[in-house]
């Protein structure tokens, strides 16, 4: 990984090549990771390097894939940034696999990221508004490009009636001293006029040029003065353009929300005007970003995939076996690039082991056959066993639960949903159970009963890197067994590489993966660290967030105040033991009625052992 600086717009380049990942989604998360942006707003330039090659990987070929440039206004655009990179990048991937040449894709070489300074172009004529508001004055100057001027001067000196006329502001216009300011007006030409005319100008933006509330600032004055005017800069096509906002606090707020004073640095609301003025002293020193904050009651992050604890009462693991048929071919030349096939395969047989944990519903059983239809008839037996079991269900489901006095007696006294641990609310607690045996298994909440419900109801059938071999046999099979009620559908990766398949309805359905995609390494690799507990931490790094959750049974505290989350980044210290969630504290301190000196003795012995 390198990188180098250069001058004019450009503010630094680096190309990343220390990422050892294969796949494209991956290789992007972790891509986000490598690139330090520490300025906004800027514009992206990337070109990704990728390697292809054919399946039998005896031709290898480089090509670049060129992002085009995007801007990024602000931190929270840097997610929609790289999705659409991603999005783009995998559509590139597919039409360059489509195009009959052989080549597969076999990972990512190298990126090279450009960062670019970008300032906002000088706003000039008007454009109508996409939303309403009463609280914005447009002013229409469609005959000039000085719509900053008009605009600040309907804050100065505001019209009784027709505030959108340029003729109500004319008498004015020398009331602005605006010399060296070259018309249209940019950003960098604001803190000139501010101290031209003791003004305090603000400017803000639009993510979304048809929705208010995704405004952010893109210019927040230091000045100190009572005149005090908000702008917002809105852009269509190659045009942009200013307006005045009348009132920033009524902007900001719903109909059905109270008036807020709102913080125009992070544009955070708040009840009271001496809550935001003593908010203000420390936000202001930070540089203006809009702030957005979990909702109090919906910040508590902890484990909640409970209905995945449990195990699936039947799975289907199965193999493809192939003939290597060989191939002729032209001599080719040795001076070019080239493919040579050496052979194709033929699908001539399948294995099948059928795994139940309810043998009087369904029988543990293997199956196999060989034939030149193998495919044909493996789908068909495949569907014969799923419709079996889904049928058995449906005889043999309990619908109610099997209590005896004892779990009677639990149940009326149980408080809490023994699935996700949360107190009941009225009339929300039911008696959850296997819908096979009829088990009573606990008291639980309707929600988490719904969900544990749906969960059996779904038979996965594994193949080992069926992802990149068996699917390819199976999905024109599959698609001969739709109906009204069960479809088939796909979820790819690229059209060469399929991530699972789905048949059947939102109800009950058949779901084909690729048990290859839950491990990183091959089966052989993996059967020797099986002994390892860090296999844990190494081979499924996706899971440890969500284990670490449900066996610590923790609940972390997010922030929602956005004085506390300011305080941590001014370097305050204390305080950041309340987002881990409670902790118990024992005072040791000589002034204390219960202190015990001998506790004083083994503290000390024991930062001389450390």
């Amino acid at each position: 990984m390198g990188s180098k600086k250069s001058f004019k717009d450009l503010i630094t380049e680096t190309t990343i090549d220390d990422i050892e990942e294969i796949n494209a989604t991956k290789y992007i998360n972790l891509l986000k990771d490598k690139i330090v942006i520490n300025q906004f707003p800027l514009k992206i330039k990337i070109i990704i390097t990728s390697e292809f090659t054919t399946p039998m990987a005896f031709d290898r070929i480089e090509s670049h894939y060129s992002h085009p440039v995007e801007v990024v206004l602000t931190q929270n655009n840097l997610s929609t940034f790289y999705n659409n990179l991603l999005d783009k990048f995998k559509a590139w991937v597919d039409k360059f696999q489509e195009r009959g040449s052989g080549f597969v894709f076999d990972g990512i070489k190298s990126v090279k990221v450009k960062l670019y300074k970008y300032e906002y172009q000088r706003a000039s004529s008007y454009i109508p508004l996409q939303f309403k508001s009463s609280n914005i004055i447009n002013v229409q100057n469609k005959k000039d490009n000085k719509c900053f001027l008009w605009s600040i001067l309907a804050s100065l000196f505001p019209a009784n009636k027709d505030k959108q006329r340029v003729t109500k502001y004319k008498e004015y216009e020398n009331e602005i001293n605006m010399k060296g300011i070259e018309y249209p007006v940019s950003i960098k030409d604001i803190p000139k006029v501010e101290k031209q005319n003791n003004l305090s100008i603000n400017v803000f933006a639009l993510e979304d040029q048809t929705n208010k509330q995704s405004l952010h600032p893109v210019y927040i004055s230091n000045v100190e003065s009572k005149n005090v005017i908000d702008l917002l800069y809105i852009e269509s096509n190659e045009n942009t353009h200013y307006c005045l906002i009348k009132d920033l606090n009524s902007f900001m707020c719903d109909k059905n929300r109270n008036k807020s004073f709102i913080c125009r640095n992070c544009l955070q609301g708040f009840q009271r005007e001496e809550t935001l003025i003593k908010h203000k002293k420390i936000c202001y020193d930070n540089e203006h970003c809009k702030t957005i904050m979990p909702k109090p009651g919906k910040n508590i992050l902890k484990f909640n995939n409970h209905h995945f604890k449990n195990k699936l009462p039947f799975v289907i693991y199965c193999d493809f076996e192939a003939y290597n048929i060989p191939m002729q071919s032209c001599t080719p030349d040795p001076n070019k690039s080239y493919i040579k096939p050496i052979s194709k395969q033929e699908i001539n047989s399948y294995g099948m082991y059928v795994h139940s944990d309810y043998p009087e519903i369904y029988k543990p059983q293997y199956f196999s056959y060989v034939g030149d239809d193998a495919v044909e008839k493996y789908v068909e037996k495949v569907m014969k066993i799923y419709k079996e079991i889904t049928y058995k269900i449906y005889l043999n489901e309990k619908k109610k639960p099997i209590l005896n006095n004892h779990e009677e007696d639990e149940f009326q006294e149980a408080t809490g949903c023994y699935i996700c641990g949360e107190e009941f609310k009225e009339s929300e607690k039911v008696r959850e159970h296997n819908h096979l045996s009829g088990k009573y298994r606990g008291a639980a909440c309707q929600s988490c009963n719904t969900k544990e419900g749906k969960a059996t109801k779904l038979i996965p059938v594994f193949f080992h890197n069926g992802s990149n071999y068996d699917f390819h046999f199976l999905i024109e099979e599959l698609m001969k067994y739709e109906d009204e009620y069960n479809k088939v559908k796909l979820l790819s990766k690229n059209s060469e590489n399929y991530i699972s398949i789905d048949y059947g309805s939102n109800y009950k359905k058949l779901r084909f993966l690729d048990s290859y995609r839950f491990m990183l390494k091959g089966l052989s690799d993996i059967a020797k660290s099986m002994d390892e507990f860090p296999i844990l931490e190494k081979e499924f790094k996706g899971l440890t967030w969500q284990c670490g959750l449900k066996y610590t049974g923790i609940k972390l505290e997010l922030l929602t105040d956005v004085d506390m989350l300011q305080m941590f980044e001014k370097g305050i210290r204390g305080g950041f033991s309340g987002v881990l969630g409670p902790r118990h504290v024992k005072a040791f301190n000589k002034y204390t009625t219960n202190y015990n000196e001998d506790y004083r003795i083994i503290d000390e012995h024991e930062k001389k052992k450390v």
